[in-house]
């Protein structure tokens, strides 16, 4: 039994489904399976919090992830024009009149609408990030659903409550039970009113209660926590009308009774009624009686079963087909407080058909009703009811009188204009603006930057280049820019897939729950779902695509799609190759040998079907760009020799100016700084090599590790090392420390790392990798050495020992082509400008 749960856990970590249907699951009874499940659980959660050791980045990513994502507060609510309705919709004729339409009210008022099944997590928590509010209907106060409000409390989004049935109050629901005689043992009755505390919890928890009968909406004001509530009547529903016939037979000899049992609840209702049916059978031979639905018939009608018709369920489109052949509705319902409750929709939708309508005189059907002009109203007698049936069984011209004035009565009360009216009056007292006074600005540039990583999940050169340029264009004056981000996340408790918003950097950023295989994902569905989710909201003008190495070639054909343009930094090879830098196993630069698919098959021993697909693919996605930017010369000369087909511009990366260091005392130690952990591609063993045969000099290395532990032997004393650091962490290592070594075997794009060590007034050691020596103005801020060439790496770190008071309080004076990210966002706005 214990493996089997720990498969289950090991499932629920990546499906959503499983997930979802664990939650349900453990929110049930505390039964012995139940209790078993969960210790189960805490126990396997005991134990895997001793496993400390992680093979792979990906690995010890994911695992530090598990702890759920603190996701920011946002400052206010969103206004996209966006409704979300997170619905129970396994009762049709419900999610037709309190679901379906209410999408068409809304989407009259402008709103575009989206309907979730409240059992679908992911997808529930996704377009919450992009709804302006939420509407909860008849959904019950279980964990995902606590977990849907918390997170549309974090979003800052108004919570409606919509439900038509009196199930929240568990004395009066007890009370309705028992009355209708429904078979019930005591397990099934628990089970129920537990059910009726869920849903009152969901209804408590929730800003706004919306029902659609006064009586309801009475039970609830009567509540001592209650909040705001409104009356939302149902009403006509369009997928009625086209059932409508104004040309029914009056003149055939056959009439049509019908009765139509939505639940096995009614038992109670139609036997009320049925002496009186079965003496109108007895005494007309020509009158038949249809049943739709489940409903247990009294045993006097056996001996008019040649006059019965029972269809035990339709759905809503056949069902509607069917009645609309009828001639008489009957609608009979005990007088108790809870049908007292129900509104009137099997009249409407009878009224909607032609056909007139005998009812209950309940509130809710009295509201309507005129007795003898658009309907009749019968006291729950025998006589009432055997007079006014056998009065439309005798009177052709009555039946259509009556049914033609009662579909007038439900246009007019129930229309749907009338609806709309009512729905937009809620909205504003709850304080949610009009669309039609809350334009968007038209002449503000719209922009989408997508990175690989952004924000809370912050990791690599690329991520600190597109952050900063979203920082300063939202602080740029004269400019009407507005941007907004998309990236990913590693794990969320909602399951993979699931977006989620939050701000940052000045921006909107909306992000991905995804695992991605950065080397092998060349299509990635569950990436291009949240992203066309995100386009379709956020609506920009310009998408600019940075490191997406895992993302697929979708993002780009759904820009296409759109007719959105969309440019592209190419800050690596991976366009033309999944290793970034094109480093082959030995450590050797691929680009020397050319860029034919024999190379890839024969160094790297990738498949070559593969290779010419992904690049196919790739190709493709670079084509259909409008701008094709890199960051520095020796990137543009680089991608002109590999994929000579395009035009790359130059869009030099900013940097972040750090604080310059201060004075300090002389001494003989060097720091170094290395700052790519053990990655052999950086130059790693090169500097171990080198530093191992200076330990005649008095050195210290200070070593980050963003993943994992060093493997490395080192002399005692002689490295620090630390872990992943954040950007001020960063600004104040580089005042401790005194020359940065980048000796990358690979080739280089840009140089982040070298960049900001110079303006921080550190001396740099960098092999000729392309993008970072640019910057370096050899003999003046740094020294430029052969990639992978020991002998000049060494010698240039001795030259440095030999000398240590020049390099301690060492001060940049020729920052080379430095630049900051403002003037690099200046430089992109205008460049987004012209593809405008």
């Amino acid at each position: 039994m214990f493996e089997k749960i720990k498969k289950i856990k090991k499932l629920s970590i990546y499906d959503p489904q499983a997930v979802t249907a664990l939650s349900v699951f453990l929110n049930g009874p505390r039964t012995s399976l139940r209790k078993m499940v969960i210790l189960s659980f805490n126990l396997l959660y005991h134990f895997g919090k001793k496993a400390k050791k992680y093979k792979h980045r990906k690995d010890f990513y994911r695992n530090q992830q598990l702890v759920e994502t603190c996701w920011p507060k946002l400052d206010c609510a969103p206004k996209n024009h966006v409704a979300v309705i997170i619905a129970e919709l396994s009762i049709p004729q419900c999610k037709m009149y309190r679901v379906d339409n209410k999408k068409i009210i809304l989407e009259n008022l402008g709103y575009t609408v989206y309907i979730i099944d409240w059992h679908e997590q992911s997808e529930a928590i996704s377009y919450l990030q992009i709804a302006d509010y939420v509407i909860f209907y008849r959904v019950p106060y279980t964990s995902i659903v606590a977990d849907y409000y918390k997170e549309a409390d974090r979003l800052r989004l108004t919570k409606f409550y919509d439900i038509d049935d009196l199930v929240f109050d568990v004395p009066l629901y007890k009370k309705y039970l028992q009355q209708a005689k429904i078979k019930l043992n005591h397990l099934e009755l628990k089970q129920l009113l537990e059910g009726a505390q869920y849903y009152r919890e969901a209804i408590l928890h929730a800003d706004v209660f919306l029902t659609s009968t006064k009586q309801i909406l009475d039970v609830y004001n009567s509540i001592n926590e209650h909040k705001k509530s409104f009356l939302l009547q149902n009403g006509i529903v369009s997928d009625i009308l086209k059932f409508r016939s104004n040309k029914k037979d009056f003149t055939k000899k056959e009439i049509r009774i019908f009765y139509g049992a939505g639940s096995n609840t009614h038992d109670a209702d139609f036997d009320m009624i049925h002496l009186a049916i079965s003496d109108i059978l007895k005494r007309y031979p020509n009158v038949h009686l249809y049943v739709i639905g489940q409903l247990t018939l009294n045993p006097a009608f056996m001996q008019y079963k040649n006059q019965i018709h029972r269809v035990s369920r339709l759905s809503a489109k056949n069902y509607f087909r069917e009645i609309a052949k009828y001639d008489i509705a009957l609608m009979p319902l005990t007088d108790t407080f809870f049908n007292n409750c129900k509104s009137n929709i099997k009249f409407i939708e009878a009224s909607i058909l032609n056909i007139p309508s005998i009812a209950s005189n309940l509130i809710e059907f009295s509201n309507v009703i005129e007795d003898g002009k658009n309907g009749f109203l019968a006291k729950n007698n025998y006589n009432e009811w055997y007079i006014k049936i056998e009065k439309l069984v005798l009177d052709k011209d009555l039946r259509n009188e009556l049914a033609r004035n009662a579909f007038q009565s439900c246009t007019a009360l129930y229309g749907i204009q009338k609806q709309t009216k009512t729905m937009e009056e809620i909205l504003r007292k709850c304080e949610i603006p009009s669309i039609n006074h809350d334009k968007k600005n038209n002449s503000q540039l719209n922009i989408l930057q997508v990175n690989l990583y952004f924000g809370l999940n912050s990791l690599g050169g690329a991520t600190i280049v597109v952050e900063n340029i979203a920082e300063e264009m939202a602080k740029l004056e004269n400019t009407t820019a507005n941007v907004s981000i998309f990236t990913i996340h590693q794990s969320d408790s909602a399951g993979i897939g699931t977006l989620r918003k939050y701000k940052s950097h000045g921006s909107m950023v909306y992000s991905c729950s995804a695992n991605l295989n950065e080397f092998t994902e060349i299509d990635n569905p569950i990436i291009d779902d949240a992203f066309r989710l995100t386009l379709e909201t956020v609506k920009p003008d310009v998408v600019h695509l940075h490191a997406v190495q895992g993302f697929g070639y979708g993002i780009g054909k759904i820009c296409s799609e759109n007719n959105i343009p969309y440019v592209m930094t190419l800050h690596d090879s991976w366009a033309l190759c999944p290793k970034l830098f094109m480093v082959d196993d030995e450590g050797n630069h691929c680009i020397q040998y050319g860029d034919s698919i024999d190379i890839c098959e024969n160094r790297c021993h990738l498949n070559a079907d593969w290779i010419a697909t992904r690049r196919n693919y790739l190709f493709k996605l670079l084509k259909n760009a409008a701008q094709l930017y890199v960051p520095s010369f020796y990137a543009q000369k680089t991608m002109q020799k590999l994929i000579p087909a395009f035009q790359y511009l130059v869009n030099k990366n900013g940097i972040e100016y750090f604080e310059r260091k201060k004075y300090r005392e002389p001494r003989e130690k060097i720091k170094f700084l290395f700052v790519a952990g053990e990655a052999e591609v950086k130059g790693f063993n090169l500097i171990h090599q080198a530093l191992m045969e200076l330990l005649n000099y008095d050195w210290e290395l200070i070593l980050l590790m963003p993943f994992g532990s060093p493997k490395t032997k080192w002399p005692k004393n002689r490295v620090k090392i630390l872990g992943r650091q954040n950007r001020a962490q960063m600004k104040q290592l580089y005042k401790n420390i005194d020359v940065l070594l980048f000796p990358s075997l690979g080739y280089e794009s840009f140089g982040l790392t070298v960049r900001e060590a110079i303006s921080s007034d550190c001396f740099v050691i960098v092999s000729d990798c392309g993008g970072p020596a640019e910057a370096v103005v050899n003999g003046e801020n740094g020294i430029i050495v052969p990639r992978g060439n020991l002998e000049a790496l060494k010698n240039a770190i001795e030259k440095i020992l030999q000398n240590p008071s020049k390099y301690i309080n060492y001060k940049t004076q020729n920052y080379g082509d430095i630049r900051s990210y403002k003037e690099q966002a200046e430089e992109l706005i205008g460049l987004y400008k012209k593809i405008n």
